[in-house]
């Protein structure tokens, strides 16, 4: 065996995203442009995935603030 990696029973599974970021979804695809969005999430990284996906590469803007990310549309 690896001294490595710890093998462990009985974690429990966290729930899935899966809705947070349906409903993302959908309150970007309503954004026009110039309009604004905050996400509490910290993870920047999946909004920008999310948005990457609704808005189209280049059509929209992250920026970390104070309680969350903000999402800008641009184009």
């Amino acid at each position: 065996m690896s001294d490595k990696y710890i093998i462990e029973k009985n974690v429990l599974v966290p729930e899935t995203r899966g809705k947070k970021i349906s409903e993302l979804r959908k309150v970007l695809q309503t954004l026009e442009v110039g309009d604004s969005v905050v996400e509490p999430e910290k993870n920047r990284k999946a909004i920008g995935f999310v948005a990457r996906k609704v808005l189209g590469k280049g059509n929209y803007a992250t920026r970390p603030i104070d309680g969350g990310t903000r999402i800008w549309r641009l184009k």
